[in-house]
């Protein structure tokens, strides 16, 4: 059983015997740890997350803190790239081998957006904060959006073998695709607009099909 499974991490560890291995409990601490950073880099911006804090958000020690993370960048990093992970498997949840380019559009845009509008605090934070941590963050955050662009590059490329009507496309469109759609939901995130995420799915299914699919009489 995962430690997520029997834990949940607004409360804290069991004191005493609990039955949790050493695996255990350090995943429950990375855990926290990342999910603190989160929620502080949402409410503070990057230069306000201390060690300090980020600990007692958590409910760990700060030599917890430190047996899981180098420093405050390293937890950064790591809380980022699992939710990342956690966009790309919700955008392409359930895809077939036959999948249509439509269905494709109509899955991943219901994944993406509807993932950051159950977590808002996780959106802001690495959509609008996380550039404020520096060039390597923008570094970290570039190669997300970019393996983003390649898994639509991908099934693109998977769709136009069945179907004559997906013309192909320079690779830099990918790319433009995810950031444009990345940014209307990040100015939105800034000005403070209350407005369900999930709102703006027609309007870029509208954008992103007839980018494509107006590509072939282009």
């Amino acid at each position: 059983m995962r430690v997520d499974e029997q834990i949940r991490l607004d409360a804290p560890l069991p004191r005493g015997p609990h039955g949790l291995t050493r695996e255990q409990v350090a995943e429950s601490q990375r855990a926290r740890l990342e999910r603190a950073f989160t929620e502080l880099l949402a409410e503070r911006g990057y230069a306000g997350v201390t060690i300090g804090e980020l600990a007692r958000r958590a409910r760990v020690s700060r030599g917890a803190f430190y047996g899981q993370f180098a420093d405050k960048q390293a937890c950064l990093f790591s809380a980022y790239d699992h939710f990342a992970g956690e966009l790309l498997g919700a955008m392409t949840a359930g895809l077939r081998d036959d999948t249509t380019w439509e269905e494709f559009v109509d899955t991943a845009l219901r994944g993406y957006l509807g993932t950051l509008e159950r977590d808002r605090v996780a959106a802001r934070a690495f959509l609008v904060e996380m550039d404020a941590a520096g060039p390597e963050a923008r570094v970290r955050r570039g190669e997300g959006v970019r393996m983003l662009a390649a898994m639509l590059h991908e099934r693109h490329e998977a769709i136009r073998r069945t179907d004559p009507g997906l013309a192909p496309l320079p690779e830099p469109i990918y790319l433009g695709l995810c950031l444009g759609v990345r940014e209307l939901i990040r100015e939105r995130l800034e000005r403070g607009d209350p407005a369900p995420l999930t709102e703006l799915a027609p309007a870029v299914t509208l954008w992103v099909t007839a980018t494509v699919r107006g590509a072939g009489r282009a």
